[in-house]
């Protein structure tokens, strides 16, 4: 079972302009994985973190607003 445990920023693989919401999962072993929250990217991908503003339209719906860069701090 795949559950959240924390988000950050960060890009997956070659595309270092689109910046997602990344989203802590466990794999059926529970060892802890980073992945976009939107599910961009393919398996094998690198996921890079990055202290830089989210800007993935898919991340950004589903999150606080454009500002947020991964807290979970609603204020």
């Amino acid at each position: 079972m795949e559950t959240r445990t924390a988000t950050d920023a960060g890009t997956i693989g070659a595309d270092v302009l689109t910046v997602h919401r990344l989203i802590t999962l466990h794999n059926g072993y529970g060892a802890p994985y980073r992945w976009p929250r939107c599910g961009a990217g393919d398996q094998g991908d690198l996921v890079t973190e990055w202290l830089r503003r989210i800007n993935c339209p898919a991340c950004l719906a589903t999150g606080n607003g454009p500002t947020d860069t991964g807290s979970t701090d609603a204020g």
